[in-house]
């Protein structure tokens, strides 16, 4: 008895063509073989399995038509007959043998009818069967199913054997399947990227058939593969040993012909390839705008191909802002040439050969006097002092600038006139007798001398960003022989929000301190201002900071020096 979990698991995998089938070829091998009995018990097995298939229900019908006329005839045998009898043995034997002339008779007339009868039926019937396996056969050919076409092709023959057309129709299904089966196996190669195992199939398939199939185009494709190959082998020698101009045409030229060639890891030394070129020529560039420009291009890239980059996005973003603030300081836009080299200037201060410090600080002083002359003494002023705080730069004529502006903004203070002195009771001057003496006048006051100037100096002033969630206001201070000096106390204060003062602990051994703010109060303009004794002994510094942390500020760092002072 069959189990009906097998008969489920047979009909889950039954093939869908019944040609595939390995019974269909333990049939076709017993038919080539002239075995057409034994063929009948597999045919049987096939149909019940492919109940509704037209050619195995043909191919059965066939087969039992040759069976019957290959099959030989059932064999009779007389059993003998004993000599021990009573007296009727000879009426006995009288009629066996008139059954057995009846039989002979018999089995005679079947003979002749089988000779001269039955052929021209049997005829008749092969000849049906002849058109119908031909028919078969040529659309079997027709549609591509090969194995079935050698099959019916086999029967024929066996029905036809010296048809030429046959033969020959024969030899052109087995050619078409042999190539089939080749081409099947090319593409297999194919797909597992083997391009020599699948140009030797597809080149040998294009020999013996010209224009079979889509051969030529995927012989065109192959050959692509392997250029395609040969030129990423060159390309990644080529990034691997830090040539990166060549490995990027190369990479550039794959991507160009077919853009999913290896994509990720093309994509991935494109970015890489882009950066070093862009950063490299960057810097080699100093101040030649053709060579920026062309670096800013290559970041640009970098950043197109991964745009999350901090490092790509930082290098092109500077880049781009001292180009655009060099052509607004050429056309003397001061305030947008500030807004865009400042930020240059305070995250790389040596930015375009050290240019970027000059640029800034001739933009500050030049707008400076332009509002000078205006009138606005004040805006001015806010200039001066921004570009007193640019380092690398020559400033001889800054002090007379800001000079200027004080003496403009600060009035003289009128020179006080002596009042005389009441006068004052003495001894008297001479001898005895009573005469009074002259009255003592008041001398006029002693003029004092000019305060001296603030004892100590801005020496640098920068800020940055700071992520940590505090803002910090810090520095050195130095003697006048710039050595670090101890016990100065620094102040700062908010002018923005009132916040204020914020007073340092005194400097340390090596002139270090330090002002922590809090968070949520670093928003604001904060002045820095040295005091001793309760007094103030430089002048108040100002700079505003806040801003989110990756492009605000949060940290000022101010260094002060005192100035030496001669008696």
């Amino acid at each position: 008895m069959v189990d009906d979990n097998d008969v489920t698991e047979q009909l889950a995998t039954l093939p869908t063509r019944p040609t595939d089938h390995p019974l269909y070829q333990q049939v076709e091998a017993l038919i080539n073989q002239g075995s057409w009995a034994q063929a009948l018990v597999p045919l049987v097995e096939l149909l019940a399995l492919y109940p509704d298939d037209p050619y195995l229900q043909h191919l059965l019908a066939s087969a039992r038509t040759r069976s019957a006329l290959l099959g030989s005839g059932e064999v009779i045998t007389v059993e003998p007959v004993s000599h021990d009898r009573s007296k009727g043995i000879n009426l006995k034997l009288i009629g066996v043998v008139l059954t057995l002339t009846l039989l002979i008779c018999g089995i005679g007339g079947a003979f002749m009818a089988w000779q001269f009868l039955l052929p021209e039926t049997t005829d008749q019937g092969q000849e049906t069967q002849i058109e119908a396996l031909r028919e078969e056969a040529e659309t079997a050919l027709s549609s591509g199913d090969y194995d079935r076409a050698v099959l019916a092709y086999n029967e024929l023959l066996e029905l036809a054997p010296n048809d030429r057309e046959i033969l020959a129709k024969l030899a052109e299904a087995r050619q078409l399947r042999d190539l089939a089966s080749r081409y099947s196996e090319a593409i297999a190669e194919m797909e597992a990227h083997h391009w020599e195992n699948a140009l030797a199939i597809l080149q040998k398939i294009e020999a013996e058939q010209p224009g079979y199939r889509d051969v030529t185009a995927r012989l065109s494709f192959v050959q692509g593969q392997q250029g395609l190959e040969s030129r990423f082998s060159q390309a990644e020698a080529a990034f691997n040993q830090g040539d990166y101009q060549q490995a990027l045409e190369l990479y550039e030229s794959i991507q160009a012909e077919d853009y999913g060639y290896q994509r990720e890891t093309v994509q991935d030394r494109l970015f890489f390839s882009y950066l070093q070129l862009g950063l490299a020529e960057e810097a080699a560039a100093k101040k030649d705008i053709q060579r920026l420009k062309s670096a800013l291009d290559k970041l640009e890239k970098a950043v197109s191909l991964r745009p999350t980059d901090a490092q790509a996005r930082g290098a092109s973003q500077l880049l781009r802002l001292y180009l655009a603030g060099l052509d607004e300081f050429k056309g003397k836009n001061w305030a947008e040439a500030i807004s865009n080299l400042a930020p240059v200037y305070e995250a790389r201060p040596d930015f375009g050969d050290g240019s970027v410090s000059q640029l800034l600080y001739d933009a500050y002083t030049t707008w400076g006097d332009e509002l000078f002359e205006a009138g606005q003494f004040e805006q001015a002023m806010e200039n001066y002092k921004q570009a007193r705080l640019i380092r690398g730069v020559d400033q001889d004529d800054l002090d007379q600038k800001i000079t200027m502006v004080q003496d403009v903004l600060t009035p003289p203070t009128p020179t006080p006139e002596p009042t005389p002195a009441p006068p004052v009771a003495g001894p008297a001057v001479g001898g005895g007798g009573g005469g009074g003496g002259a009255p003592v006048v008041a001398l006029a006051p002693t003029p004092t001398s000019t305060p001296d100037p603030m004892p100590y100096a801005i020496k640098t002033m920068s800020v940055r960003n700071n992520c940590s969630g505090s803002g910090y206001i810090h520095g050195v201070v130095w003697n006048s022989y710039n050595l670090p000096l101890a016990g100065v106390v620094v102040h700062a204060f908010n002018e923005t929000t009132g916040l204020g003062p914020l007073i340092s602990n005194p400097t340390n051994g090596d002139g270090i301190y330090q002002i922590i703010i809090g968070g949520d109060q670093i928003e604001g303009l904060w002045s820095v201002q040295i005091f001793e004794n309760g007094q103030p002994v430089s002048h108040a510094w100002g700079q505003r900071l806040g801003g989110e942390c990756v492009n605000g500020a949060q940290e000022l760092k101010v260094d002060w020096q005192r100035e030496l002072q001669l008696q």
